[in-house]
């Protein structure tokens, strides 16, 4: 499931025009991450509260106070790998639903929320600093997340990525992640229409029409922002 080269082309040209947002929902198993890997000279670490507070400190983590502020509100995690005693790769984590603002390209979205069930991990944002590249640290932490949060029973993983953004899609697919739906959110004169994706099932990543073990994306119902939703 993608979108054609021509549809790139016309995603930017509207973009210029109108504010729209077009996404792909991504998924992978466990079995398909694989295990924990351990490069030379890595550690892992799970950031505390303490821990988090200090990040935004640290300019070339690019990490904004509203991220470590979400994280400290809603419970997410932080999992770091280190390397000569620095932070080298971060990855935050939501283990339960993710509200709309969290998944949203903008200030000018009202961004689309996602419902998770036990076991399942949403990746929100990922980065290794320029110097750790090439070293696979993105894919090392969130084997070792999986490995460790929910109880060290996470079962999968989704994450929401532009259709543009090639570089995380590419490392996505290495570490065994598939495109599982497209997401669509267009902003007009302070109106707001979503296309949704079916739901899909935590364990197979397959549509799926039950409410139990599914992964589901939902719009925001703001009375401000009047919407449309098309599933």
């Amino acid at each position: 499931m993608s979108v054609p080269r021509v549809g790139h082309a016309l995603y930017r040209a509207s973009r210029r025009a109108f504010p729209l947002d077009i996404s792909y929902l991504l998924w992978a198993h466990r079995v398909d991450v694989g295990p924990v890997t351990h490069p030379p000279g890595v550690t892992y670490k799970l950031l505390t509260a303490a821990d988090m507070q200090t990040l935004t400190d640290r300019e070339k983590l690019e990490v904004e106070h509203s991220t470590v502020a979400d994280c400290l509100q809603h419970g997410y995690k932080a999992v770091a790998a280190i390397a000569d005693g620095q932070i080298a790769s971060i990855a935050f984590f939501a283990e339960h639903s993710v509200v709309p603002h969290h998944n949203r390209a903008g200030s000018k979205f009202n961004g689309i929320g996602i419902a998770l069930p036990p076991g399942t991990l949403y990746l929100f944002k990922a980065f290794t600093l320029p110097q750790h590249r090439g070293r696979g640290l993105n894919s090392a932490v969130i084997r070792f997340a999986m490995s460790t949060l929910c109880d060290g029973e996470a079962t999968s993983v989704v994450a929401t990525t532009d259709i543009l953004n090639l570089a995380f899609q590419h490392c996505a697919e290495k570490l065994g992640f598939k495109r599982c739906g497209i997401s669509v959110e267009l902003s007009l004169f302070g109106r707001h229409a979503y296309r949704l994706p079916h739901a899909i099932a935590a364990e197979t990543g397959l549509p799926t029409t039950r409410d139990d073990g599914a992964i589901s994306m939902h719009a925001t119902n703001q009375p401000t922002r009047p919407s449309l939703v098309i599933a």
